[in-house]
């Protein structure tokens, strides 16, 4: 977690646009195709193959 925090603000001085993704609590659910994103949301869980999904559609 604390490798997270000094990769983060390293990232957020760089002067780059970028995109931080944290999925929170990861199943191992069936994938549903739905994925919420907002700049804060309090827990939940997504399953691995969404997260899988949708980070291959966003690179």
């Amino acid at each position: 977690m604390r490798n997270n925090h000094y990769a983060d603000r390293m990232l957020m001085n760089s002067g780059l646009n970028y995109t931080i993704i944290r999925p929170g609590y990861l199943s191992n659910e069936k994938g549903t195709g739905l994925v919420t994103a907002a700049e804060n949301l309090n827990g939940g869980s997504i399953p691995r193959e969404d997260v899988a999904r949708n980070n291959r559609s966003i690179s």
